[in-house]
């Protein structure tokens, strides 16, 4: 019974993770055997000690026993089924990139991203960097620049593509697109061939008589 405002935002993710199978479905129980090993109950213990310190510090040491214990739990539960932190960073560096695919056109920032997964920034950017090798900010660039350039070979005029890729300004949609595919956007559009691949020679007869009279 804790609020998680009480963990900090670079700790959160790994040290509530315990409780992800709680969440969905209360009945559960967390139950772990030989906690002395872990000696959690000494963190238990200090918690209620620092409930009784002066109201100045009690917070900050409050948040320090609360992460310590917790921290036991995790390292518990990580023995007993075998989950390890680079699982679990890999498993936040997917759902961030299910994320950033899903909302692909709309303004995304790290502050918008760190609320969303209750981490700090730059604990969530050394992550996402970590699992897929680059910045958050530099994979949405480039799969916003395919997308438009998808957008363009279909037709699509060049300013449509990057408003709908989720580009606000254009000029840095036109920077980006050089940077990353080494050409204008201009290039891109309408590049697609007819559907048959072939024209007619009837309809090839029809236009050719159109254009005489």
């Amino acid at each position: 019974h804790f609020h998680p405002d009480i963990i900090s935002m670079e700790h959160r993710r790994l040290l509530l993770s315990v409780f992800q199978a709680f969440e969905k479905n209360p009945k559960q129980k967390i139950y772990f055997e030989n906690v002395k090993t872990f000696q959690l109950d000494a963190c238990l213990d200090a918690l209620c000690e620092y409930v009784k310190s002066p109201s100045g510090l009690q917070e900050q040491l409050i948040t320090i026993g609360m992460e310590a214990a917790l921290g036991r739990i995790v390292a518990i539960r990580g023995k007993e089924s075998g989950v390890h932190g680079h699982n679990l960073d890999n498993d936040l560096a997917t759902k961030i990139l299910i994320y950033l695919n899903r909302h692909l056109s709309e303004e995304i920032t790290l502050d918008h991203l760190a609320e969303q997964f209750l981490l700090s920034k730059h604990y969530l950017n050394r992550v996402f960097r970590k699992a897929v090798g680059t910045t958050v900010f530099d994979y949405l660039i480039q799969k916003r620049v395919i997308y438009a350039q998808q957008l363009l070979i279909n037709g699509c005029s060049a300013a449509d593509a990057a408003a709908a890729a989720g580009f606000a300004d254009y000029s840095a949609f036109y920077r980006a697109y050089k940077r990353i595919l080494g050409h204008s956007p201009l290039m891109d559009r309408g590049v697609l061939p007819p559907v048959s691949g072939i024209l007619d020679p009837h309809i090839a007869e029809s236009i050719k008589v159109t254009k005489n009279v």
